[in-house]
């Protein structure tokens, strides 16, 4: 057992799980290839102008800690240039419609010239075409309470560029005003939002980890979906998460699904949360559902709706003599009794039905953990007061 919030959590017979809100150990962030650069050591033709201090280890280092953190002290000049500047070498280079997202941390006790803000400005080889890129998201809602904050920018590329890059960092030259901003954790990745910072490439199967940790089921977030700040979303149209595994759960084993989740519209039919399925295969073997639980040719099964747009927390167990019980927030709604087994060699997936893209999930899936037995209704209701109070239940 483990404690958290003052409740058990229930980890004996867990071969499954994760949970979103845990960014140490589960949620890591969607795939990237992050366009990282330090200024010492880097192969970039980086030009370094002001008073810029690398403070990464220190007592002045920020939250990202794997990642540089810079110190841009402005003295008042209006004639200053603090940041980085590259050359004309073509760094990374791009075509018109290129979409392109800068994120970082910032930190700041004045607002000297933030208003001229910007960090990972991409610019033309023509320079008097500079400004011709659109920007998606605003880059100047600089807050100066000296707490660290985090900061992206979108900007599509409506030509191509041949990749003078430059980093303000901040560009305080038409200012008069001094002042110290740090920026920690930038990073360049070639998409639309951003994402948690990692220094390199995160893979399709690093971003979202199994908290079982005897376990070597991994899952795929190739075809995941996100929401315009880099958070796991799924859109009830193509984004679903696929399991490593075909042995989640078979025959007539007993077994614990729960789920905590946020369902974005009124859910009549019941969307998918973990189902488990095969190629050429017309229906799924399990299908444990915002509405109800369905087993391998029967849907007897069924949680008190339609599930209104809400979150919730919902769980089902079956026995060895085939007893099945379904909760609803730790509640028990139903129980039946089935002979159905758990068809081997189905693969496992999140957030998508097998028949067709009518059942898929919409809105967002906290956590799931899989059982290989049965909680009982004390352990449940321990495991949605846990829910509960991470997520709002």
């Amino acid at each position: 057992m483990a404690t958290n919030n003052g409740y058990r959590i229930n980890t004996d017979g867990l071969i499954f799980a994760f949970d979103v809100g845990d960014t140490q150990n589960s949620y890591k962030g969607a795939p990237t290839d992050n366009k990282l650069f330090t200024v010492a050591g880097n192969t970039a033709p980086w030009t370094v102008n002001g008073t810029n201090v690398d403070v990464t280890g220190t007592s002045e280092a920020g939250p990202i800690k794997n990642s540089s953190t810079w110190k841009f002290i402005k003295n008042g000049s209006s004639s200053q240039w603090n940041g980085w500047e590259s050359g004309y070498g073509g760094i990374w280079t791009g075509a018109a419609g290129d979409i392109w997202t800068t994120s970082y941390w910032y930190k700041t006790n004045a607002a000297a010239g933030a208003s001229n803000f910007g960090v990972g400005s991409f610019y033309t080889g023509d320079w008097s075409r500079q400004y011709s890129s659109t920007i998606l998201a605003d880059r100047s809602t600089i807050i100066a309470d000296g707490t660290w904050r985090f900061n992206y920018t979108v900007t599509r590329l409506n030509e191509s560029y041949s990749n003078a890059i430059i980093v303000d960092g901040p560009s305080w030259g038409y200012s008069t005003s001094a002042g110290i901003m740090y920026i920690n954790g930038l990073q360049w990745e070639k998409k639309s939002y951003p994402t948690t910072f990692v220094a390199g490439t995160r893979s399709v199967t690093q971003g979202l980890m199994n908290l079982q940790p005897t376990s070597t089921v991994t899952m795929d977030l190739t075809n995941a979906t996100y929401d315009g700040v880099g958070n796991l979303y799924f859109d009830g149209t193509t984004g679903c998460i696929d399991l490593s595994t075909t042995g989640l759960i078979t025959g007539n084993n007993p077994f614990t699904i729960e789920a905590t989740y946020y369902t974005a519209a009124t859910d009549s039919g019941g969307r998918a949360i973990i189902t488990n399925y095969g190629p050429g295969n017309t229906s799924n073997t399990i299908w444990f559902a915002t509405h109800g639980f369905w087993l391998n040719g029967g849907y007897p099964y069924h949680i008190g709706g339609p599930l209104t747009n809400g979150t919730y927390h919902t769980s089902v167990t079956r026995d060895t003599p085939g007893n099945v019980r379904l909760y609803k927030n730790g509640v028990l709604e139903t129980t039946s009794t089935t002979t159905a087994s758990v068809t081997t060699g189905q693969n496992w997936r999140i957030g998508k039905d097998v028949n067709g893209n009518s059942e898929m999930f919409n809105g967002r899936i906290y956590q799931i953990k899989v059982y290989n037995r049965v909680l009982n209704d004390a352990q449940i209701y321990n495991n949605y007061l846990l829910a509960k109070y991470r997520y709002g239940v």
